[in-house]
């Protein structure tokens, strides 16, 4: 992504649009360092690992909405 990467976006999320990123999916096809698996897993954010089948996208995205349909619409994160 140009000009900031995932983590970037997501901690931005966190800053200005709180309600925004609860509705966040990690999608990697970098292994990455131990580092950023463990600050990525710090969020508690689903993550897909490329290669993933569709139908696993598919699952993810429907279960948050579901959760946020549980939550509410002004619920932290």
């Amino acid at each position: 992504m140009p000009g900031m990467d995932g983590l970037q976006l997501f901690e931005w999320l966190l800053e200005h649009q709180a309600e925004l990123a609860r509705h966040f999916l990690f999608i990697t096809g970098d292994a990455g360092s131990h580092h950023l698996n463990r600050k990525i897993e710090s969020f508690g954010v689903p993550v897909l690992r490329k290669p993933f089948q569709i139908e696993t996208l598919l699952s993810e995205c429907r279960r948050l909405i579901k959760a946020d349909s549980v939550r509410g619409s002004g619920s932290p994160v």
